[in-house]
Formats: C-alpha cells, sequence, structure tokens
C-alpha cells in the first residue's frame, strides 16, 4: 500500500487532480508532526484562499474517514495522522497476500543489457573486478525485479599486441604442463617477463611483433594458444569469482570479437563526416561539446579501445534491442564513456540516450598485515578467503563449536558484498575486516542474524488466522512503515542504479525489528495477538531475505 498514494485519493480540491496532490505530499522527518503532511501554499491561487483556511477545510472533509485518525492544521500544512489499526491491517493483509514483496511491472516486455566485471585475459581478477562485479550483479536483479528482460554481459579484456607477448613468451619459456599445473597465475607471471624482456631485448620484442602479426591474420597455432589461454582465464574467473557470487553471464564477447567490424564503424563515421584525419590519425571532434577530441584510428592504422567500443554498442543493439544498457566501471573511465555516447549520438542513433555509465569508487584494503600479504592489488580470491577464515573464527568463538563452511563462507563473502554496497557505490571504501564482520553494526551479518532470529520465532509457533493487532499498532508502527516501503525502495533503487538503496533500508529494518523483538513479548497467551506479532515477523523474515538476496547475499535461518 502506498500510504501517500491512499491519502491523495481522499484529499478533494477543485481544479487540482490526485497526481498533483500526491507529488505535493510529504512523509514528515518527526512522527509527532504527523503521518503525511500537505503544504497548502501552493493551492492558494488557485483556490483564491489562504493556506490555513484551505488546510482547515482539507482537515474537515477528512473528519469521518476511517483510515484517518484526526488531522492538525500549522502554519498553512494540514498534517495527518493515520488510524494506525486500519491502516496496519490493510499494509499487512496486502503484504501477506504478495508471492514476491519487491515485484512491479514498469520494465514487463523491455530488454535490459549491462555490461560489468570485464576481467582481463591471463590476468587474476582482483578486488577491483569483485567490486564491479557485485554492483552489476545487484543492478541486474533490480531490473529483473522490475520485469526487465536483463541480458548480463562480461566484456572481456582479450584484444592487443599484449596477448603476442604472451603467446611468445610461452612458447619461448613454458610448456602445456606448467600452465595447466599454474593457470592464470602462471599465465600473469609469464606475460610480465615478456614484458620486461621486451623493455631490454630487441630481438625478443621484434619476435612478438611478427607473433602479433600471425595473430592478427589468424595463423592456426597462434590462435590455438590463444584461444586455450582465454579458456583458462574465463574458467579461472568463474572458479574463483562467480561462482561463489552465484553470477552467471549471458554474453562472454570482448574486445576481440567486435575488432572484426571496426573498418564498418570507421567507413560510416566517415560517411556521416563525423571523424576527420588529424595528422595521420583518424578522430571525432568533440570540442564543441565540451568533451575533446576522440581517437578512432592511430597513425599506424591500427584501432583502438574506443573504436570497438563503437562496434560493440552497434552490435549489442542490433542483437538485443535493448531499452537500456548500462556500462558498470571505475569512474576513472567516466569521461570517456561521455565521449562514446555522444559519439553514438552524433551517428544518429536516437536510442544513445538509453546509454548509461554507473560509475563505481575504489574498494581497498587498509594499510598493514592484509594489504603487505596480499600485495598492492589484492587478489579477489585472496580477499574472499580472509573474509571467510575470518568469519569462521568469528563463529567458533560465538558458538563454542567448529565452524559450518557453508555458514562461514555466506557470512564472510556476504560482509564483503555489504561493504561494497552499503553506501553510495561512487564513493571509494575501505574493507576492513573486524568491521564488516560486526555482528552489531551496520553490516551483513547483522542483518543476516535479524532474518536467522526471525526464522527462530517462527519455528516456535504457527501464524493462526484470527488476529488483534493492537499490539503491532503500538508497538510494531515503525516496522510495519517500513515493510510498506519496500516495494517503493526497490524501485528506487532501480531508477537510481545504486543497490545502497536497499542496503539503508535493510539496516533500517532489521533496526526498528530488533527494537520491537526487545520491547514487546512476540509470542505470549492472547493468542489473537500473538497471531498479528508472528505476521509481522513473517513478512520482516520475507522482506530481509528478498532485500538480501537482492544484493547477492545469503539469508541463513540459523546463525
Amino acid at each position: 500500500m502506498n500510504i501517500k498514494q491512499l491519502v491523495s485519493e481522499k484529499i478533494k480540491i477543485e481544479g487540482v487532480d490526485s497526481k498533483t496532490i500526491f507529488d505535493a505530499l510529504a512523509i514528515p522527518p518527526n512522527p509527532q508532526m504527523g503521518d503525511v503532511a500537505l503544504p497548502c501554499f501552493g493551492f492558494a491561487k488557485i483556490m483564491h484562499r489562504a493556506p490555513n483556511v484551505i488546510a482547515q477545510d482539507l482537515a474537515n472533509g477528512l473528519k469521518n474517514d476511517k483510515m484517518i485518525d484526526h488531522t492538525e492544521v500549522v502554519n498553512g500544512y494540514l498534517n495527518i495522522y493515520l488510524n494506525k489499526q486500519e491502516v496496519v491491517l490493510a499494509i499487512v493483509n496486502e503484504l501477506m497476500q504478495k508471492p514476491v514483496l519487491s515485484s512491479n511491472t514498469s520494465g514487463c516486455g523491455k530488454k535490459f543489457c549491462i555490461d560489468f566485471s570485464s576481467v582481463n585475459i591471463a590476468k587474476e581478477p582482483h578486488i577491483g573486478h569483485f567490486a564491479s562485479t557485485v554492483i552489476g550483479a545487484s543492478i541486474a536483479r533490480l531490473y529483473e525485479a522490475s520485469g526487465y528482460n536483463v541480458v548480463r554481459m562480461n566484456y572481456l579484456g582479450d584484444y592487443g599486441s599484449q596477448f603476442a607477448k604472451l603467446v611468445h613468451g610461452y612458447q619461448v619459456w613454458s610448456n602445456e604442463q606448467e600452465i595447466k599445473q599454474g593457470g592464470v597465475g602462471a599465465l600473469q607471471k609469464l606475460y610480465i617477463r615478456a614484458n620486461e624482456e621486451c623493455a631490454t631485448n630487441p630481438q625478443f620484442l621484434s619476435e612478438c611483433r611478427e607473433t602479433f602479426r600471425l595473430m592478427e591474420n589468424k595463423d592456426p597455432e597462434i590462435m590455438r594458444l590463444y584461444d586455450w589461454f582465454k579458456t583458462i582465464s574465463i574458467q579461472e574467473s568463474k572458479h574463483v569469482l562467480f561462482e561463489p557470487l552465484g553470477i552467471n553471464f549471458d554474453d562472454w564477447r570482448g574486445e576481440a570479437y567486435y575488432s572484426q567490424f571496426t573498418n564498418d564503424v570507421l567507413d560510416e563515421l566517415d560517411k556521416k563526416g563525423i571523424s576527420k584525419q588529424s595528422q595521420g590519425a583518424t578522430i571525432v571532434d568533440l570540442e564543441p561539446y565540451n568533451l575533446g577530441v576522440a581517437l578512432v584510428k592511430q597513425t599506424n592504422g591500427t584501432t583502438l579501445y574506443c573504436t570497438r567500443d563503437i562496434s560493440a554498442v552497434l552490435h549489442r543493439h542490433a542483437e538485443y534491442n535493448f531499452d537500456k544498457c548500462i556500462y558498470v566501471t571505475g569512474q576513472e573511465q567516466d569521461f570517456y564513456f561521455q565521449q562514446l555516447f555522444k559519439i553514438i549520438e552524433l551517428m544518429g542513433y536516437a536510442w544513445a540516450s538509453n546509454l548509461v555509465h554507473v560509475t563505481n569508487g575504489r574498494l581497498r584494503v587498509p594499510e598493514g598485515r592484509l594489504s603487505s600479504r596480499l600485495g598492492s592489488v589484492a587478489l579477489a580470491k585472496d580477499i574472499m578467503a580472509e573474509a571467510v577464515q575470518k568469519a569462521g573464527e568469528i563463529i567458533e568463538q560465538r558458538t563454542k563449536q567448529p565452524a559450518d563452511q557453508k555458514l562461514a563462507q555466506d557470512i564472510g563473502i556476504g560482509a564483503l558484498i555489504f561493504s561494497v554496497l552499503k553506501s553510495d557505490i561512487s564513493k571509494d571504501r575501505v574493507f576492513v575486516t573486524s568491521e564488516a564482520l560486526n555482528f552489531d553494526g551496520e553490516t551483513a551479518p547483522y542483518i543476516m542474524y535479524t532474518h536467522a532470529r526471525c526464522c527462530s520465532i517462527l519455528t516456535k509457533a504457527q501464524v493462526g488466522e484470527e488476529c488483534d493487532y493492537s499490539d503491532v499498532t503500538s508497538s510494531g508502527w515503525e516496522v510495519v512503515k517500513l515493510l510498506n516501503d519496500y516495494n517503493n525502495t526497490v524501485l528506487l533503487a532501480q531508477q537510481k542504479n545504486d543497490p545502497s538503496f536497499v542496503s539503508k533500508y535493510l539496516i533500517s529494518l532489521a533496526t526498528a525489528f530488533n527494537k520491537f523483538y526487545h520491547d514487546t513479548k512476540i509470542i505470549d497467551d492472547n493468542l489473537t495477538k500473538t497471531n498479528a506479532k508472528l505476521r509481522l515477523v513473517e513478512l520482516v523474515k520475507r522482506t530481509l531475505s528478498e532485500g538480501l538476496g537482492l544484493l547477492g547475499i545469503s539469508a541463513p535461518q540459523k546463525m
């Protein structure tokens, strides 16, 4: 139930529709100022009366409404106090009938593409990939909750001369058995060694350039090795990052795939008069839009990341016919995406307005033991293992028993995910293990423990049909209001492309419920009151579980 919608439909102002009234209504910051407030200043010109008089007339019209307890007129505001008994009954009954609490139909029949994670060939996923991955995955779930058909894309970094160095390095120094045993770690070491050799050995650099020529000409042996390295890298990313997070991608095509279409892109830019020659290179002049100059072909005739990205987005729209396409990357790429989207717009594609760049701040570990052990760029698998290990130790301290490994995994990974998603995703953040695993702070374990508490309560009694909501009305009103606001919160998070709205909401709901739990005896001798309170517990449990699920965090039944 939308309380503002409910109230807006009850207020009648001649010449003003209910939507205008709805938009004017506000939820006061202090409950003592009412549950809903209507400033009447904007209606003075229409009604040719003073705001206070308008507020009083509207108050008189609400006197006999069973949903309204009473009203107050204060300085041109109409403060409305709801009949909590009636509103609680309506909200709880409505929510209990919903199989999915966060569902809405705003995206039904629409296609949504999201490009996130973007792991690199022959490089192990690091903590930055972890952040981009959990942000993108959560945004994808938010759109699914709104009814969109979602396509998840992992745009692989799999193109360029650096991979020729890797292949040639393998041919000179390594063998099949070594790579099979060492996986991506062995490939990464090989690539570093090849780069170092290129810096001091002109002959080796020349050989790498020849390998790149063979690669571009699709030499069978070179491509066999390259495809093998690519397969190893994808499998490793799935094993160490995506499978533990429960994430699958629908599209794994990267730069190499879209590079085959870059000549078509350059021809189109030229024919439409968008590109021009500058000192032997091909550019798109974006200075009139305060976006500098975008280079699309170098003086040596090779294309760039931008050219391949233009190719990718054109083909994605042709293939998926998306209604919206989002790219999740770091803040440092914001200007680049402004350039990219402007080029698509200049090419005459109206759907360029449906392209969105969602920036995420850096996630890092604090200075000290953890960072020194993990290195300057912490690998995702290492920081995830660290979180799971610490979660297991905390479980053992709390229960005095060996830790359940599945629970330790859920808590450790959940704590790390929540550290990324708990606040504005564009801000930098530091993952401090002790803070993230605190069961009493604004953390995933706090929310997870609250869910487990709800599960425990519900095992002790069954919810009956006959309910007396008087206890819920008095001590659980804040919980009911939050439950009622859940669907709107999920929709807002989707519209803002920011899962932190859900994270903050879950903290608020868990805090309000725990206060209700401590202030109220939920199971007592009064069966009808107990039934009503148990219904509230059931709704809190379901909401916490759904909300955590949208973030990609498990909701354990026992902790």
